[in-house]
């Protein structure tokens, strides 16, 4: 879809213009409520990074469903909880690598819970090794209706994309 795609190269664009000194950006990807897109649009802007040579690590944040982990076929591993609960910010060993376009993914265990767990709390630990190994993080995070998840988020985010469903507004 060509409309796709310019939004997508419109969104890296004033992300490479805040992007100063090749300084880490991170990007949260939100919709208003589910099954807006949210999860294609962070693939799909991840891969858009990736493939133009920039550092990409695309995080699957979204804890309540782990969509975007399912959707790449990674299923639900253990990931980011089970890490922050060892204190550990090695994210060698959490982080799958598509030989293809060189993107990184770091899959979430899908926790079945609805509040939200403690690994955001610690979520520094991860941004600060990610911040000397990447360019841009993208969140794929659930949709603002999870305030919570939002806010805690937020503390690490330096821009959001909300995804409003295409033709429904």
């Amino acid at each position: 879809n060509s409309e796709l795609s310019h939004t997508l190269k419109n969104v890296k664009f004033l992300s490479d213009e805040q992007l100063r000194d090749n300084q880490f950006q991170a990007i949260g990807v939100t919709s208003i409520i589910r099954g807006e897109g949210c999860t294609a649009i962070s693939i799909n802007l991840a891969l858009s990074l990736a493939t133009t040579g920039k550092r990409t690590l695309l995080i699957d944040g979204d804890v309540h469903s782990a969509d975007l982990s399912k959707r790449l076929g990674l299923g639900a591993p253990s990931g980011p909880a089970e890490q922050v609960a060892a204190n550990s910010a090695d994210l060698d060993q959490y982080v799958k690598v598509d030989q293809a376009t060189g993107l990184h993914v770091l899959p979430l265990a899908a926790l079945r819970t609805a509040k939200t767990p403690d690994w955001p709390e610690h979520l520094s630990a991860f941004i600060a090794d990610a911040r000397n190994r990447y360019d841009y993080a993208i969140f794929d995070l659930p949709p603002v209706t999870m305030l919570n998840d939002i806010r805690t988020a937020a503390k690490f985010i330096d821009g959001f994309v909300v995804v409003i469903k295409w033709g429904e507004v």
